[in-house]
């Protein structure tokens, strides 16, 4: 073994840069890939879906039931594991058991409790509660 160091050639020690030189990894949101395509395992089929073409996700205790045209497919996994893997540009919690893709959006109208009526280009009607009121100026914001 002492041969072997013997060997090695006379390396002259490393020089450090000083910490103020270090630069701080990147905050995951900028750095964070949303796929454009997501894998849903559902009645023992595995489907492929296009984010773009989801219209909404809904809870149903430890499952989602993504809708994506006139189709629905439920699939295990908590709301709030899947949203993290949706573009939040493009995905919008609207309730605590409701996310809607905001380019579906046809149109929103207040009811008088303080919630609003999110009606979708499909036709369905689905409910933007008081609790997440506050997101609304980012939802009109990003829609128009």
């Amino acid at each position: 073994m002492s041969s072997v160091i013997e060997s090695l050639p006379n390396l002259e020690p490393m020089s450090v840069s000083p910490v103020e030189s270090w630069e701080a990894p990147q905050p995951l949101s900028e750095t964070t890939f949303f796929p454009r395509r997501l894998v849903l395992k559902s009645k023992g089929r595995f489907i492929f879906v296009n984010t773009n073409e989801i219209d909404w996700i809904e809870a149903h205790r430890n499952y989602v039931c993504v809708h994506v045209g006139g189709e629905a497919y439920l699939h295990r996994q908590t709301l709030a594991a899947f949203e993290e893997r949706l573009r939040p540009e493009t995905f919008r919690r609207i309730h605590r058991s409701v996310i809607v893709n905001i380019h579906k959006v046809k149109e929103l109208r207040p009811w008088p409790t303080g919630e609003y009526v999110v009606l979708l280009k499909t036709g369905k009607e689905l409910t933007l509660s008081r609790g997440y009121r506050d997101r609304l100026p980012a939802l009109l914001k990003d829609v128009l």
